[in-house]
């Protein structure tokens, strides 16, 4: 009775079946490292959109809440914002808080900040990828001013104005632009009379 000869992969064959289980190796090393750089910049993406859109909101509802002060007016230029909103982001809401909103560029050409004072605590919110900023002001007639009050001649202008834009140019060429309507009223109230005068 004769027996076949148990027959091995020749030299060759070793050699064909190694390339092929190294480029298979290799196929799949570069596709996890596609897949790693693919989720860090998608988490990078959903950060800075998730740090704009805050930002954005806390802005907003900030501006919002202005209220007129008769003693302290609302003031406003380019590049900075000061007044008093009912819509602090730190403090309790509805209580009358003075604020000062400031764009701050980096001098190194990084992203731009906004940075925010409220009852004496200062908070810096970066605007990723935002190269420049300018603040700018609405009249109720739907003037926009780069300034508040604005320097125009004939009727006084409100103390605050109707609306305020935060004009946003990004380093990648795209604009944007954050707007807030004042919902409050744009002048101080002034009281003939007081509680007190009624029971005196």
């Amino acid at each position: 009775m004769r027996y076949a000869s148990a027959r091995g992969f020749t030299l060759m064959e070793m050699i064909v079946v190694m390339m092929i289980s190294g480029m298979a190796v290799m196929l799949g090393f570069q596709s996890l490292m596609q897949w790693q750089q693919a989720e860090a910049t998608f988490a990078r993406i959903g950060n800075e959109t998730e740090i704009n859109t805050l930002t954005a909101a806390w802005w907003r509802s900030s501006m919002r809440g202005l209220m007129p002060v008769e003693k302290t007016p609302f003031a406003g230029n380019s590049s900075n914002l000061s007044g008093f909103t009912i819509n602090p982001i730190f403090s309790t809401s509805g209580a009358m808080t003075p604020i000062r909103w400031q764009v701050l560029e980096s001098a190194d050409g990084g992203d731009i900040q906004l940075v925010l004072e409220e009852n004496g605590r200062t908070q810096t919110l970066p605007i990723p990828e935002g190269a420049s900023a300018q603040f700018a002001y609405m009249d109720k007639d739907g003037g926009i001013h780069p300034q508040w009050p604005p320097e125009v001649l004939g009727e006084a202008p409100t103390q605050l104005p109707q609306a305020i834009r935060l004009n946003i140019d990004y380093a990648n060429g795209e604009s944007r632009s954050w707007a807030a309507h004042v919902v409050g009223p744009l002048n101080p109230y002034y009281r003939a009379f007081s509680v007190e005068d009624d029971f005196e």
